[in-house]
């Protein structure tokens, strides 16, 4: 795929009007071999944590989904017009009206923005870019930064993760540095 492709994919995105946001999470055992019951993407009131990702469905019935993926590198972030598969192995949330999402709700995409990230082997012979960001701005300036990033206990934070994060301010993005805050990012 090309960079070129990956971002019509996310451009697709504008002019939509999300009417249903359904959060994806990969169902892990407790420690008794038991499911979790609890969701685990509201532990922050910084942002929403996702171990796999989440699916947009518009106003006008079309369905956007956005997880990790490697098109690019093992891991940036990914989106695709599709729904998820439910499988299983997952732990499906609508959170439409329990998260941040709620306040988004019937507003329309006014741009779609992908941030590129790169790593480099350790001999410096290749370099390769991927997409690490993805903001959406909507009507009334609100913003939604969706990350290939992960935060754990312990002060741990890290991009390229198999892990998606949402953030649903400039200023939680800032200090994560997610998008255009981060330094090693071209925006194409």
């Amino acid at each position: 795929m090309k960079p070129s492709e990956f971002e019509e994919r996310v451009e697709a995105l504008f002019g939509g009007r999300i009417a249903r946001v359904r959060y994806h999470e990969i169902d892990y055992l407790g420690l008794d071999g038991e499911p979790l019951a609890v969701p685990a993407w509201n532990g922050s009131p910084d942002f929403d944590s996702l171990d796999y990702g989440f699916e947009l469905t518009m106003d006008d019935g079309r369905t956007y989904h956005v997880t990790w993926g490697a098109e690019f590198a093992q891991y940036g972030v990914t989106a695709q017009a599709k729904p998820l598969h439910d499988v299983s192995a997952n732990r499906v949330w609508d959170v439409s009206a329990a998260s941040r999402w709620a306040l988004l709700l019937g507003k329309q995409i006014v741009a779609a923005d992908v941030f590129w990230s790169w790593f480099e082997l350790a001999d410096g012979s290749q370099r390769t870019e991927y997409p690490q960001d993805i903001r959406l701005t909507f009507e009334d300036d609100s913003v939604v930064y969706v990350s290939a990033y992960e935060v754990r206990e312990g002060g741990f934070r890290m991009g390229m993760m198999d892990h998606i994060t949402v953030f649903f301010d400039e200023g939680a993005a800032e200090s994560h540095q997610i998008g255009p805050f981060a330094s090693d990012h071209r925006a194409v």
